[in-house]
């Protein structure tokens, strides 16, 4: 595999609407070390991180996000059994305290006209 990227549709929401307004805005993704459902799922019973994530990325952007390190991740932890099997991928986010700062990504889901799509490039 030689690039990774999802396909997003969304919208900045909150102050400042631009999130690289601030330093150290970012969305990390990292792989989901538990079994979850969409329905079921919130911020308090969501799954712990897996240790095996494809480093550090800036994800605040609501266009697409480069996951080619974590997908490659993936696939060799999952040949090693440091990660027992595929359950997602998690993505936790944060804004600069105070200064009025707090913003979200609100992104279309999959039963949208324009849901999310993973693009996978071989070579």
């Amino acid at each position: 595999m030689s690039k990774a990227v999802l396909k997003l549709k969304g919208c900045y929401s909150g102050t400042p609407k631009q999130p690289d307004t601030y330093p150290s805005a970012d969305v990390n993704a990292t792989l989901a070390k538990g079994r979850w459902t969409e329905a079921g799922v919130t911020r308090r019973n969501m799954p712990a991180s897996n240790a095996c994530d494809g480093g550090t990325q800036d994800y605040a952007r609501t266009k697409q996000w480069v996951l080619t390190g974590i997908v490659q991740t993936a696939y060799e932890c999952l040949d090693s059994g440091r990660l027992g099997a595929w359950n997602g991928i998690k993505v936790s986010g944060w804004s600069v305290k105070g200064r009025g700062a707090s913003w979200k990504i609100v992104v279309d889901s999959r039963q949208s006209r324009h849901p999310p799509v993973v693009q996978i490039s071989w070579g």
